[in-house]
């Protein structure tokens, strides 16, 4: 289940590039904004094309949100045990 979960956001996430050449590509582009995965894409494209810092900064924020939104003691498990077994 998790594997798919993955794949799924994934794909939606890089809708932007699939779809890069498309007249709907902004509208597309946006959709793949609603996971973390398309924020990265987001600043890779944005990189390339050399953005400027703030425009970065707003997706480095964003990226920092969802990671910490989603970090395993958000979702309320334990991270002792990582702890040990890393050590």
């Amino acid at each position: 289940m998790f594997g798919a979960i993955i794949t799924v956001t994934g794909m939606l996430g890089m809708l932007s590039i699939m779809t890069s050449g498309s007249p709907t590509a902004s509208q597309i582009g946006t959709a793949s904004l609603l996971v973390p995965q398309g924020w990265a894409v987001r600043g890779l494209v944005q990189t390339m094309h050399g953005a400027p810092f703030m425009e970065l900064g707003t997706t480095v924020l964003a990226l920092v949100a969802w990671v910490s939104s989603s970090s395993p003691s958000a979702c309320g498990v334990s991270t002792a045990g990582m702890h040990r077994r890393l050590l």
